[in-house]
């Protein structure tokens, strides 16, 4: 590696690290990065420190998109149960019958 490549780096690596610093600031709860070797490796540790904030590789979240839109996926497939029940629980909905004198 020569000189260049290693400021390269640096440089990439400081970054990398303002760019995680302004998701937090703002409130974002996942950064992606391709980072590995410094933020990734670093993501426990960032949770800890920052509610939970988490630090994935792009596959990470790939991954993890596929799994909430599965999860999505099957309540909405899933039987409803008392959905409709929720109806016949709303007071306007009620009827009050009088007996005929």
């Amino acid at each position: 590696m020569g000189e260049k490549d290693l400021v390269d780096e640096a440089g990439q690596h400081v970054q990398a690290h303002a760019e995680c610093a302004t998701a937090i600031r703002y409130g974002a709860t996942v950064f992606v990065t391709r980072d590995v070797e410094d933020l990734v490796s670093k993501s426990g540790t960032m949770a800890a420190a920052f509610n939970g904030f988490k630090i994935l590789t792009p596959e990470d979240a790939l991954a993890f998109a596929y799994r909430v839109k599965s999860r999505y996926d099957y309540r909405m497939a899933a039987p409803t149960g008392f959905a409709s029940v929720s109806t016949s629980c709303d007071p306007r909905s009620r009827r009050t019958s009088v007996p005929a004198s």
